[in-house]
């Protein structure tokens, strides 16, 4: 690498880092080109030598952001390598619900970066942002998808649409992420992790796994980190 592109992916890495320190700091509304400019003691001409406008650096935020966490999925599945009974491949599937909330525990600024955009109402990204994002996304959709359909396959699970339970186990993740904001306030069967386990539950049982073996899954600390 020469020193130019050295140079170039040093302050890449300082834009992207100051504007992460906005979002988490003071929300969306706060990020503008002139705040991370400001941040990083450059001027708002030079930024533009390395982001075309802020939707380019919150589409860069996003893919770096999910990488990580499709990092950390891949690596609780390495922990069951090559599954085949319908024990084994229920507890990936279980593996693969429970990643969102290890990702809060052992990655929470990347979490609280990618949980914000999320959850945000209004769009951050524009069409081609979107374009650039989507992609990272369908990769970490898709290993969901391939733990369901292999549960299918093993006769673990009943057959039924793969997309939609994938995005009900993708909803349901963040959903229940979002009541954990509230488990020093709630009494201890409301908290956050009784429901996660009661809801992968119901979900799998809906879904056609025998409700011992679902039990059994869950009641082996399967689902640890």
């Amino acid at each position: 690498m020469s020193k130019r592109e050295k140079r170039r992916n040093e302050r890449q890495a300082a834009v992207l880092k100051a504007a992460t320190d906005l979002i988490n700091k003071s929300g969306f509304d706060a990020v503008t080109m002139q705040s991370i400019a400001a941040a990083i003691g450059a001027s708002v001409g030079g930024l533009y030598r390395y982001f075309p406008n802020k939707e380019s650096i919150f589409s860069a935020l996003q893919m770096d952001a999910i990488a990580v966490f499709d990092g950390l999925i891949a690596e609780r599945h390495s922990k069951i390598s090559e599954p085949s009974s319908r024990f084994e491949l229920l507890s990936r599937l279980v593996q693969d619900f429970e990643s969102w909330s290890a990702f809060r525990r052992t990655q929470p600024v990347q979490f609280a970066l990618l949980e914000t955009f999320i959850n945000t109402p209004q769009r951050t990204l524009d069409e081609a942002g979107r374009e650039a994002v989507n992609p990272s996304i369908s990769v970490v959709l898709s290993r969901i998808t391939a733990s369901l359909e292999d549960c299918v396959q093993a006769g673990a699970l009943k057959p039924g649409p793969s997309g939609t339970r994938t995005y009900m186990l993708w909803a349901a993740m963040h959903g229940v992420e979002q009541l954990s904001k509230r488990d020093d306030d709630t009494e201890t069967h409301c908290q956050s992790s009784v429901v996660r386990q009661m809801l992968i539950r119901d979900l799998l049982i809906s879904w056609g796994a025998m409700k011992g073996l679902v039990d059994h899954v869950l009641n082996t600390g399967s689902t640890s980190d």
